[in-house]
């Protein structure tokens, strides 16, 4: 995934019939935005290129197909195909981990003052899936619920 939050990927290039190590690392953009090249190995004996290059964090709207194009391989020509950026898994509340006191149940006395520990796993809601959060709150619904805390765990809250 390189959507925002997640540090970019590292992708490998490879590139076959290329007549002679480029004169220069090539470059290589993502959706029009520059990865990093951090290795270029050109193989005279079999007339390869590799390249190893880390992609920028993309917009998640841009999830789909998008454009890879590698400059500086064959002089005046760029090099352009596609690539499928995957967006990250959508959220959703696991349903079998709802418990009330520890009880998988789904019913609170009504006896007033009665304080009750309700505990749910929402998963994939992390920062790596470009879904920072500061608060989440609990709406239940003639409950009066005045104190509420929440936990991460790993890539679920």
């Amino acid at each position: 995934m390189t959507n925002p939050g997640s540090g970019g990927v590292s992708i490998g290039v490879f590139i076959e019939n290329v007549q002679s190590a480029p004169a220069a690392t090539p470059t290589v953009t993502l959706a029009g935005v520059a990865c990093v090249v951090s290795q270029a190995t050109f193989s005279p004996g079999n007339n390869q290129l590799f390249l190893t290059a880390r992609t920028p964090e993309l917009a998640m709207g841009l999830a789909g197909r998008v454009g890879i194009v590698v400059s500086g391989v064959v002089a005046g020509k760029d090099l352009a195909f596609g690539w499928a950026y995957t967006a990250p898994p959508a959220m959703f509340l696991e349903a079998d981990s709802f418990t009330i006191d520890g009880d998988a149940r789904d019913w609170v006395s009504a006896s007033h003052g009665t304080t009750v520990l309700i505990a749910c796993v929402i998963r994939n809601l992390h920062a790596a899936y470009d879904r920072a959060f500061d608060s989440l709150s609990l709406d239940i619904p003639h409950a009066g619920t005045s104190a509420v805390s929440f936990s991460s765990l790993g890539n679920s809250a």
